[in-house]
C-alpha cells in the first residue's frame, strides 16, 4: 500500500492518537513468523510477513525505499523481534495502530538519503578503496580454517587459512562481507572504517537439533539410542522412478531392494532390512501392505527412517521382526499459500539387453551340434547363404525376435500439483499426482495409470484441542496381453522369445493371418496384442482416511486418538481370445490353420474389497527436573480387518461381448472366499536423557494375535538400549574440539513373528471333488477331508537382538558417520517335523515350534559435506554385510559320515551352495580316457569340449560323494551405495551407484540363455563367441575353431539338459557382484530475481537417468533378475533405466 506525503501524515497522527490501546498491538507483535530472504527487496519481505500475521503495512512510498536488498534468516520468532532485526540495520521505525504498522524513517533515513544501503551512514572522507585483514573462530574462540568469505552482491570473495586468518581487498567501506561455513550461522558485518575483524561463529543448533521419526513418534537425532537409519525426502523425488522401493535403493545402509520385474504398474521389488525379509511398513502411524507403500507419490513424502535393530522396533512388537520402514506424509504450515508443480517425461529402456544369432549363425550352430553327435547337417551351405543375403525372406527369414516383439524406449511420464500454507488456526497441504507407464512391449497394448490424492489439514479447534484430517485416494489402472512378460498361469512372453527360431518369418503377405513359427510354438510378436490374444485388466481403487485429536491434559499429559478406515476395492478381468494361428506356403500362396492360440475362449472376473479400522489411544508427557529430562509414551491400539471377494467364468464365447451374462449357461464357474482378523496391542516407552550425555531408552510392547490358542496368543517384547555422549564431556571437548559428535551406543531386545498361516491351532477341513463313496458306482464326489493336524501349543516364533553402535561427527559435521554390529538369534521357528506318519491317517503333520538361526552383520554409513568458493558439495556412502546360520533343524539320521558331510547342515551358513568341482573343458580324447569316470559308462559319451568334473574323493568315479562347498546363495550379502552431489551458481549434480556383491549365478536355472539350442532357442552371440568348437576339416568347418572357450561344445536338443555337462558344478556358477549407476541427474535454478520476474519463487529445470551404466560378470542378463531355482532367468521382465527431462515450479 503507498501513501502520498499528505496521507502520511494523517495516518501518522491518527497513530499517535491510537497509541493508548496497547493490548491488541501487544498481542499483534506476539505473533511468530518465519522470514527467509537472501537478497529480496523490502517490498517483499513486508508482503510476506502481512500473509503471516495479518498486519498491514503503511508507508510512504517518498520516505521509504522498499526496492533495497535486505539478507534476514528468522524462524519462529515473535513479530516484534523480527522487526526490530529488519528495520535496525535499515535505520528505520514502526508504531503500531490496531492492526496496522506504520514504518517511519529513523535519523539520516530520509528522502536525501533513500536508496542507501544497510551499511550506509559513513563520513564521505572514507577510501574507496581498502585491505581488510581478520580471523575467524568458533564458539569456543579456537580458529575456523576453510570459512566462506563473500562480497554481498559480488562474486568476490576468499576463504580462511588454517589460523583462521584471512585478507580481502574491498571496493569500498561500504561493503557487506558474508561469512559461511558448514554446521554455523551464517553472519554479515559491514566493513565500515575496520581494518581488523575479528569474527565469530556460531553453531547451527538447527542443524544439532534435527529429530528423526521413530516409533508412534519422534527424537532428536543426537539423542537416539536405536539403529535407525533416515533418507531425504528429496532424495526420493530426484529422478523418477516407477515404485517407491525402487527410489530407496542403495540410499541406506543395511536396506537391499532388488528391482527383478520391470512390468508396468506390477513392479515387483524384493526388499529386506539386514538380510531378514520383507519388514513392515507404517505410513502415518498405521501399517500398510508392499502395495501401498509402492504407489505413494514421492513427493506427498515428509520423512522416511528405517527402524533396523530390536531396541526401535519393539514398539511394534509382532510384525517388526524383519525391522520396520516408517513414511510420514506432508502436513500444513504456518505460511502463506506455497504451489509446488513437478513434471517429468522420461523414455523407459531395457537397463540390460542381451544380443541373439542371426539365422544363418544359427543354422551353422545347428550343423556344429549334429556334426558333435555324430549326425549329418542339417542345413546346406546354399540355405546358409540365402539365410545370410535375405533374398527368400518368406522361406529364409533373419528375424530378430526380441525386436520384433519389444521396443527400444517406452514412455514414462509423472506430474505432480501440491498446495501447502495456512495459519495458526488451519493449515493444510493438498497434493494431486498422475503418473502414466507404458510396457515395452512393441504392440503398445500394455499400460499402467496411476493417479494420487492427499490432503492433511490440522485444525486449532481450541487452544487444548488439535484435530488433524489426512485422506488419501490412489487409484491404479492397468490394461495389457493376457500373456505376460514372465510366465505365470501361461507361457511368458520372453520364454517365447528366446525358443522362436530366427529362421521363421515374423509376419504373412496377408496381415490378418497369424504365424505359426514352425508348430510347436507361435511368434511370440502375436501373444503381445490383446486383439489377437486378450486381455488382463485390473483396477485398484484405495481409500484411507485418518482422524487425529490431541488435547493437552493437566500436568503436562498430551493425550491423542488416531482413527483410520482403510478400504481397497479391486476388480480384476481376463479374456482369452479364441484365435486361429496358420503356416503359410509361399509356392502356393496357401495358409494352412495349425491350431487355436485358446480354446475354447474364456472370460474371467474376480471382485475383492478389504476393510480395515484401526484404533490408537496415545498418552505422552515430558519433564526436565533440573539435569534430567524424562519422556514417556503409552499406547493401546486396536486393529481389525475383513476381506471378501468373488470370481466367476464363463467359456465358449460366440461373439465379443466381455461380460458374464453374454455367455452360454452351460459352462460357467463361480467361487468365493471371506477372511476376518484383528489384533491388540500395548505399547510402554520411557526415554531418559541426563544433561544429554548418558542417555536411556525401556520399550516394550503386549501383543495379542489371533493366529495362536488363547494360551499362547498374547507375547511380550522389551527391549533397552542406552547411549553415551562422548563428546559432551569435559575431557573430549577440551582435549578434541574439532569432534563435536561421539556417541557410543547399544542396544538389546526380543520380539515376536507370527507371519504364519491362520488357525493352525485348529483342525480344519477342505471340500474337495475326488471322493468314491461307494464301490458300486465309482462316481467322483464332493467331499470334506482334514487338512492338517491341529497344534493346539502352536506359538511366537521369537528373536532376540543385540546392537552396539558408534555415531561420529567431525568439524561441526562436515564428515559424519555411524558404525554398527548386530546380531540376532532366532528360536521357536515354525517347521513340519522329519517323521513318519501311516498313511491311514489321512493328513499331514502339523507345524511346529522347534527351529533356531542366528544372523550377524555390520554396517558402516559415511558422509562429508562442505562450501568453498560458491561451490557446494557432499560425497556419502554405505556398506552392509550379514549372513545367517542353522542352529537347530530336522535332519535324517546319516548311515555314513561320509553322507553327514555333506548332508548335515546345523551349524552351516544357510546360503551355501554343494555341488562338484570342474576343471574347465577337455581337450582330448586322451585326456578323457585317463579322466576317472564322469558319466556311469567309462566317459563313453564324454568328448573334447565336455565339462570336465573333479574326483574330490579320489574313488576313481565322480558320483554324489564327490559334491563339497562350491558357492553361495542367489541373494547379495554384501550391499553398497555411493552418492554425489554438487552445486554452484544455481547448477547441481547429483548421482547414485549402487551395488552388491558376495553372491552367485546358477546358469543352470537358464537353459534358454546359456545352452544353445535347448528347446530349439535362439542363442545370444556370448554362446557363438565363446563356445569350444572342435577342428572338423574344411567340409564341417562353419565356424572357426575354438578349442580355449568358456563354454562347452553345443549339442542338439535331445542331449542339452541332460548330458553330463549339465550336471550342477562351479562350472555354471558364476559372480554376482554388479555395481550399477542407478540415477544420474543435472539440474539448473533460475536465478531468484529472474525468477521474480516470471512471478515464480522457483524454477528449476533438470535431466536425468536411471540404470545408466551397469558393470557386472554378465553381458546377456541383468543382475537384479530373478535368480531363484524355480525360474528360468530368461522367463522374467527385464528391470527397466529410464532417461527423463523435468520441470519445477514454485510460486
Amino acid at each position: 500500500m503507498k501513501l502520498t506525503l499528505y496521507q502520511f501524515v494523517v495516518v501518522v497522527v491518527f497513530t499517535g492518537m491510537a497509541s493508548a490501546v496497547t493490548t491488541s498491538g501487544q498481542d499483534l507483535l506476539s505473533k511468530e513468523i518465519t522470514i527467509q530472504s537472501d537478497g529480496q527487496n523490502l517490498k517483499s519481505i513486508l508482503k510476506s510477513i502481512e500473509k503471516q500475521s495479518g498486519v498491514r503495512f503503511v508507508y510512504s512510498s517518498h520516505l521509504i525505499d522498499t526496492g533495497k536488498s535486505v539478507h534476514l534468516s528468522v524462524r519462529n520468532i515473535p513479530l516484534s523481534q523480527a522487526l526490530d532485526r529488519l528495520f535496525n540495520p535499515l535505520q528505520m521505525r514502526y508504531q503500531v495502530s490496531g492492526k496496522q504498522i506504520v514504518i517511519e524513517s529513523a535519523g539520516n533515513a530520509g528522502p536525501e538519503n533513500a536508496g542507501k544501503d544497510v551499511s550506509e551512514g559513513y563520513s564521505t572522507g572514507q577510501e574507496a578503496d581498502q585491505q581488510v585483514k581478520g580471523k575467524v573462530t568458533d564458539e569456543r574462540g579456537e580458529a575456523l580454517p576453510g570459512v566462506n568469505i563473500l562480497v554481498k552482491g559480488t562474486r568476490e570473495g576468499t576463504v580462511t587459512q588454517a589460523d583462521g586468518t584471512f585478507e580481502l581487498r574491498v571496493a569500498s567501506p561500504d561493503e557487506v562481507l558474508i561469512f559461511s561455513f558448514v554446521g554455523y550461522l551464517s553472519k554479515e558485518i559491514a566493513v565500515g572504517n575496520q581494518k581488523l575483524l575479528e569474527v565469530s561463529l556460531e553453531v547451527d543448533q538447527k542443524a544439532l537439533e534435527e529429530v528423526v521419526v521413530v516409533g508412534y513418534g519422534t527424537q532428536k537425532k543426537v539423542n537416539l539410542t536405536g539403529s535407525i537409519a533416515t533418507i531425504n525426502a528429496a532424495e526420493l523425488t530426484a529422478v523418477p522412478m516407477p515404485s517407491l522401493a525402487q527410489s530407496m535403493m542403495g540410499r541406506a545402509a543395511g536396506v537391499f531392494i532388488k528391482n527383478g520385474n520391470g512390468q508396468p504398474g506390477q513392479n515387483k521389488t524384493t526388499f529386506n532390512i539386514r538380510g531378514f525379509g520383507t519388514p513392515l511398513i507404517i505410513i502415518d502411524g498405521l501399517p500398510a501392505s508392499e502395495n501401498d507403500f509402492n504407489q505413494i507419490d514421492p513427493n506427498e513424502i515428509e520423512s522416511f527412517s528405517i527402524l533396523k535393530d530390536a531396541a526401535s522396533a519393539a514398539v511394534y512388537g509382532a510384525r517388526a521382526g524383519n525391522g520396520v520402514i516408517l513414511v510420514t506424509t506432508k502436513k500444513g504450515s504456518t505460511s502463506a499459500p506455497q504451489i509446488t508443480y513437478n513434471a517429468n517425461q522420461g523414455a523407459q529402456f531395457f537397463a540390460v539387453m542381451p544380443e541373439f544369432v542371426s539365422s544363418a549363425d544359427y543354422a551353422r550352430m545347428e550343423n556344429m551340434a549334429r556334426y558333435n553327435e555324430g549326425l549329418a547337417p542339417i542345413w546346406t551351405n546354399e540355405q546358409i547363404q540365402k539365410l545370410s543375403d535375405g533374398s527368400d525372406p518368406l522361406r529364409y527369414a533373419n528375424t530378430n525376435w526380441w525386436n520384433e516383439t519389444l521396443r527400444r524406449f517406452a514412455p514414462l511420464m509423472q506430474h505432480n500439483v501440491n498446495v501447502r500454507g495456512g495459519t495458526e488456526g488451519v493449515k493444510y497441504f493438498v497434493s494431486g499426482g498422475y503418473q502414466s507407464q507404458r510396457g515395452m512391449e512393441r504392440s503398445g497394448d500394455t499400460r499402467s495409470d496411476r493417479y494420487n490424492l492427499r490432503s492433511s489439514i490440522d485444525v486449532s479447534v481450541t487452544k487444548k484441542l488439535q484435530m488433524n484430517v489426512n485422506l488419501s485416494l490412489i487409484y491404479q489402472d492397468y490394461l495389457g496381453s493376457v500373456f505376460q512378460m514372465e510366465r505365470g498361469t501361461l507361457a511368458g512372453i520372453m520364454t517365447r522369445i528366446y525358443r522362436a527360431r530366427p529362421f521363421f518369418p515374423a509376419r504373412y503377405p496377408d496381415p490378418t493371418k497369424l504365424p505359426a513359427v514352425g508348430g510347436a510354438d507361435d511368434a511370440p510378436n502375436i501373444y503381445t496384442e490383446i486383439d489377437n490374444v486378450g486381455y488382463k485388466k485390473w483396477n485398484k481403487l484405495t481409500g484411507d482416511a485418518k482422524v487425529t485429536f490431541s488435547y493437552e491434559l493437566p500436568f503436562g499429559i498430551q493425550a491423542r486418538a488416531n482413527y483410520r478406515f482403510y478400504r481397497l476395492t479391486d476388480q480384476y478381468k481376463e479374456k482369452q481370445k479364441k484365435t486361429p494361428t496358420y503356416n503359410y506356403d509361399p509356392d502356393t500362396d496357401a495358409y494352412t490353420f495349425v491350431r487355436y492360440i485358446f480354446d475354447p475362449s474364456v472370460l474371467y472376473e474376480k471382485r475383492s474389497v478389504i476393510n480395515n479400522f484401526d484404533q490408537q489411544y496415545f498418552l505422552t508427557w515430558n519433564k526436565t527436573f533440573g539435569r534430567h529430562y524424562v519422556d514417556a509414551l503409552v499406547v493401546h491400539e486396536v486393529l481389525s480387518n475383513n476381506e471378501d471377494w468373488i470370481e466367476a467364468s464363463r467359456r465358449r464365447y460366440d461373439f465379443d461381448v466381455d461380460y458374464l451374462f453374454a455367455g452360454p449357461d452351460l459352462d460357467k464357474d463361480n467361487n468365493g472366499r471371506a477372511f476376518e482378523g484383528g489384533r491388540k496391542g500395548w505399547v510402554a516407552r520411557v526415554n531418559y536423557d541426563y544433561q544429554g550425555k548418558y542417555l536411556l531408552e525401556v520399550n516394550s510392547r503386549l501383543d495379542a494375535s489371533p493366529r495362536f490358542p488363547k494360551g499362547s496368543r498374547w507375547g511380550f517384547f522389551p527391549s533397552a538400549s542406552v547411549g553415551w555422549r562422548i563428546s559432551e564431556e569435559d575431557f573430549m571437548k577440551n582435549s578434541l574440539p574439532f569432534l563435536n559428535n561421539l556417541k557410543l551406543r547399544a542396544s538389546y531386545g526380543k520380539l515376536g513373528y507370527d507371519n504364519i498361516g491362520n488357525f493352525q491351532y485348529l483342525q480344519t477341513y477342505s471340500i474337495t471333488s475326488t471322493h468314491i463313496f461307494d464301490g458300486i458306482t465309482n462316481t467322483i464326489e464332493k467331499g470334506i477331508r482334514a487338512d492338517a493336524l491341529a497344534n493346539t501349543t502352536i506359538t511366537w516364533e521369537k528373536m532376540t537382538t543385540s546392537n552396539v553402535g558408534l555415531d561420529f561427527g567431525l568439524w561441526q559435521n562436515r564428515l559424519e558417520g555411524s558404525l554398527d554390529y548386530f546380531y540376532r538369534r532366532r528360536t521357536d521357528v515354525l517347521g513340519a517335523r522329519i517323521q513318519s506318519i501311516p498313511n491311514v491317517i489321512g493328513a499331514n503333520m502339523p507345524q511346529v515350534n522347534y527351529a533356531e538361526y542366528d544372523n550377524r552383520g555390520w554396517e558402516l554409513s559415511l558422509n562429508h559435506r562442505n562450501q568453498a568458493a560458491g561451490l557446494s558439495y557432499s560425497i556419502g556412502g554405505n556398506v552392509s554385510w550379514n549372513r545367517e546360520k542353522a542352529l537347530l533343524i530336522d535332519q535324517n539320521e546319516f548311515a555314513s559320515q561320509e553322507a553327514r558331510r555333506k548332508g548335515n547342515r546345523i551349524g552351516q551358513w544357510t546360503d551355501i551352495v554343494w555341488g562338484k568341482m570342474s576343471d574347465g573343458l577337455f581337450q582330448t580324447k586322451e585326456e578323457i580316457e585317463e579322466w576317472p569316470d564322469q558319466d556311469g559308462r567309462n566317459n563313453a559319451t564324454i568328448l573334447p569340449g565336455d565339462v570336465k568334473l573333479i574326483d574330490y574323493n579320489g574313488d576313481g568315479r565322480i558320483t554324489a560323494e564327490d559334491e563339497v562347498i562350491i558357492g553361495r546363495g542367489t541373494f547379495p550379502k554384501l550391499t553398497y551405495g555411493i552418492n554425489l552431489s554438487v552445486s554452484w551458481k544455481g547448477i547441481d549434480l547429483g548421482m547414485l551407484w549402487q551395488g552388491a556383491g558376495l553372491f552367485d549365478f546358477n546358469l543352470r536355472n537358464s537353459p534358454d540363455l546359456t545352452l544353445p539350442l535347448y528347446a530349439g532357442n535362439t542363442p545370444t552371440t556370448a554362446m557363438l563367441k565363446d563356445s569350444y568348437i572342435p577342428v572338423t576339416g574344411a567340409e564341417n568347418q562353419w565356424l572357426p575353431a575354438n578349442t580355449g572357450a568358456r563354454w562347452p561344445r553345443y549339442r542338439t536338443d535331445n542331449y542339452n539338459r541332460s548330458h553330463n555337462s549339465f550336471a550342477f558344478s562351479d562350472f555354471w556358477l558364476i559372480n554376482g557382484s554388479y555395481v550399477r549407476l542407478k540415477t544420474l541427474e543435472l539440474g539448473y535454478t533460475l536465478p531468484s530475481g529472474l525468477a521474480k520476474k516470471l512471478m515464480l519463487d522457483r524454477c528449476r529445470i533438470y535431466v536425468s537417468g536411471s540404470n545408466l551404466l551397469t558393470f557386472s560378470k554378465l553381458d546377456f542378463l541383468d543382475p537384479e533378475a530373478d535368480t531363484s531355482p524355480a525360474r528360468t532367468f530368461g522367463d522374467y521382465y527385464p528391470p527397466v533405466g529410464s532417461y527423463n527431462v523435468g520441470l519445477l515450479l514454485q510460486f
